[in-house]
């Protein structure tokens, strides 16, 4: 198949569009993340729970 210059500009324009796609999926899976993070409620939920005679607390 012959690449024209009509074919490179629609590749170039569906690339485009697949990168920001591409970009916007990224930052809302970090943004997600990262609200994760911050939550202060319970920063260690297996701390409450561990048993008060183990030798070392982690």
């Amino acid at each position: 198949m012959s690449v024209t210059r009509f074919h490179a500009a629609i590749w170039k324009q569906d690339f485009k569009i697949l990168g920001a796609a591409l970009s916007r999926y990224i930052r809302s899976k970090f943004s997600k993340m990262i609200s994760k993070i911050h939550n202060i409620e319970n920063p260690f939920p297996l701390h409450r729970n561990a048993p008060k005679t183990a030798k070392y607390y982690y």
